[in-house]
């Protein structure tokens, strides 16, 4: 009686389903990872120690006098005094006006970088755990089926000589 062992040949459809399954699951867990890892660092750090670190050299160019204006094409027109090319100084109130501005901009900045980055993590890792929990259940249905098949193709004195050497070890 010639017998056939599905166990020993290939399931593409199962390999598929398995696949998708592993895959979803690490990207999930990178994607949840990298969402968390920006609302821990919102929570953590200040948003002057984040200034400091990233974006002080923005506020310093507030203190630097403002540069000869140029024309549509980005060049100065010449003049004779060499002092018109090292710009007008700054009034005191136009220095903290333009590091307020500065200090809000960057802000701003810090709070759309850490939106656009946890949001990307949560549609990412919830787009996979759909895509996992749509081929998981799947895998598992093909295996399952896969063994009860291998257990009916099995004779009944085989099946009980296993169960008997079981017991006996």
């Amino acid at each position: 009686m010639a017998t056939t062992n599905s166990s020993k040949s290939f399931n593409f459809i199962k390999f598929y389903f398995t696949i998708v399954s592993v895959v979803s699951v690490i990207g999930m867990v990178v994607a949840y990872a990298i969402a968390s890892y920006q609302l821990i660092k919102l929570a953590l750090i200040t948003n002057e120690e984040w200034i400091t670190q990233r974006g002080y050299y923005e506020i310093q160019i507030c203190d630097q006098p403002t540069p000869p204006a140029v024309d549509a094409y980005g060049i100065t027109k010449p003049v004779a005094d060499p002092a018109y090319y090292a710009g007008t100084p700054k009034t005191p109130e136009q220095i903290a006006t333009c590091k307020q501005e500065t200090n809000d901009r960057l802000v701003a900045q810090r709070s759309y970088e850490t939106k656009d980055t946890t949001i990307g993590g949560v549609v990412r890792g919830t787009f996979l755990l759909i895509l996992f929990l749509t081929h998981y259940p799947r895998m598992m249905r093909l295996e399952n089926r896969r063994s009860s098949n291998e257990e009916q193709a099995m004779p009944k004195s085989r099946i009980a000589g296993k169960s008997s050497a079981k017991k006996k070890a």
